[in-house]
């Protein structure tokens, strides 16, 4: 399924996701902030039973996306820049 933008959202095992991202729910900065969430300080966002789909983008690249939790941030250049200042970052692959 291709989305407004072109971009087409897979599952993690390469299933086409019978849903888009709804934008109806809440940003996860937003869940973490209602009254009483289990999900306070981000803990429980993800575990193994959380529907997770990638989103494939028109560049190729993909993005993971919470379906039916909540809706991840996409951090500019200059916020990643700003948020990963003065951390250290090692890269495996």
């Amino acid at each position: 399924r291709r989305n407004l933008h072109g971009d087409e959202s897979i599952q993690h095992n390469g299933i086409p996701a019978k849903t888009n991202i709804n934008s109806e729910l809440p940003t996860c900065r937003e869940l973490m902030t209602f009254p009483n969430s289990p999900f306070a300080d981000g803990a429980f966002l993800t575990r193994r039973s959380t529907q997770i789909s990638w989103k494939l983008r028109r560049d190729g690249s993909r993005e993971l996306t919470l379906p039916s939790t909540c809706r991840l941030h996409r951090y500019s250049a200059a916020e990643a820049k700003e948020c990963l200042k003065s951390k250290h970052l090692l890269f495996v692959g």
